[in-house]
């Protein structure tokens, strides 16, 4: 809820709710001022000022380094912002990227955030105090066109506790994977919420701070993982057969049941319509022809080296092993994996999978650059399943 249509409402309800505790809270001996934290040089305000005081509604504009704009819509009494406030972040182009909802008591951050992106750009929401992030802050990630297909989740808290005997750990973050059951917990990267290393664990638990913020408990296994996130031209990364931990309970390669295509991905388990299926991590190709494995992403393409085309050899990620259909049940998105250190291909279910059933998806091929397996392939669906003549067939082809 808090990070779907109407999630800025739901956290301005919060705000209400909580009052009397941030206001118990709340320490301005021991605050950091908001706008004290921008760069002086680089900001401006419009709006009104009364004996040179900012005062009502106004607006404050500054720029960071990196040529990005930034913009605050809020109230202003006796030169200090108070109650919610709106900011807005551009490109240096002027292109929104993300906005954000924040709360302010006497110039200084104290209540919830909510940041939501556009494009592809993540959500956060936590709890400032004092001007300080405080407690649990969670954070969402999204597909390039901007929908949380992946459906996962970064849970960063200043203390996680594990639910195995007597552990209080001092790890900073968790990755929660699609299943709301499997994650990674450990240190993660601040500016770019990378993986640096973690453990597999499971949620055992749930709680719900005082200021209404859930904080999942966490049972950890000894199974480590590790950054991963530079490429390698012969074994794609570093630790090409660590299996990832979501992967595993979901989907399993075995022979094809499509003739001729070799080994197929297989749902271990039922998979719902817009479950993340599997995901695809591979080398860029600079200047050359892919293979058939190849598959873009973002401003690249991306291909498996023919060593890692074998699952001896590299099973880190399993979307490759999806073979092609005109009637898929599944499609290739984008997803978010903190270990891989970005944003990379994925495959998520386009219709209930049942347990068993073979994944496909539709590759899509321009038919000017498609092999000829992929050509006859088009054929056959052409003639089989939508029962056109080979008159019609060779209209259909050429216009493709």
């Amino acid at each position: 809820m808090i990070f779907g249509k109407n999630g800025d409402k739901v956290v301005q309800k919060m705000q209400e709710w909580a009052q009397i505790k941030l206001d118990t809270a709340f320490d301005p001996d021991d605050s950091v001022k908001f706008l004290e934290q921008l760069p002086r040089d680089s900001w401006k305000f419009y709006g009104n000022l009364v004996d040179g005081m900012k005062q009502s509604k106004g607006k404050v504009t500054w720029c960071s380094k990196n040529g990005f704009k930034h913009e605050l819509i809020g109230y202003f009494h006796d030169n200090e912002l108070v109650g919610n406030i709106h900011t807005k972040h551009l490109d240096e182009n002027g292109i929104l990227l993300s906005q954000e909802l924040l709360f302010c008591k006497q110039g200084v951050l104290h209540g919830y955030h909510l940041s939501w992106g556009i494009g592809s750009n993540d959500s956060s929401f936590g709890l400032y105090i004092n001007g300080r992030k405080h407690g649990a802050h969670w954070y969402a990630f999204s597909d390039k066109d901007g929908v949380n297909g992946s459906g996962s989740f970064l849970f960063k808290a200043n203390n996680m506790m594990t639910e195995t005997q007597d552990d209080t750990a001092d790890e900073n973050g968790a990755f929660i994977y699609p299943d709301l059951e499997t994650a990674l917990v450990g240190c993660f990267n601040v500016a770019d919420n990378t993986l640096l290393e973690a453990s597999e664990a499971t949620i055992g638990n749930v709680n719900v701070n005082s200021f209404g913020i859930m904080e999942p408990l966490f049972d950890k296994t000894s199974n480590y993982f590790f950054d991963d996130s530079e490429y390698l031209s012969d074994q794609i990364c570093r630790h090409p057969t660590t299996k990832d931990p979501y992967e595993d309970k979901l989907v399993n390669v075995k022979t094809s049941l499509i003739a001729n295509a070799g080994e197929g991905l297989f749902a271990k388990q039922n998979i719902q319509k817009s479950q993340l299926v599997a995901f695809f991590h591979a080398i860029p190709l600079e200047n050359e022809k892919g293979s058939d494995y190849s598959i873009s992403c973002h401003e690249f393409m991306m291909d498996i080296p023919e060593k890692c085309r074998d699952i001896k050899n590299y099973c880190a990620t399993l979307a490759h092993k999806i073979c092609h259909s005109f009637e898929p049940n599944a499609d290739y998105s984008y997803a978010f994996h903190p270990r891989f250190g970005k944003h990379i291909r994925c495959a998520v279910a386009i219709k209930n999978i049942d347990i068993g059933e073979e994944i496909t998806c539709n590759y899509k091929y321009k038919l000017e650059k498609a092999p000829e397996w992929y050509r006859k392939s088009l054929k056959d669906h052409l003639s089989q399943s939508l029962h056109m003549t080979d008159d019609i067939i060779e209209e259909v082809m050429l216009k493709c």
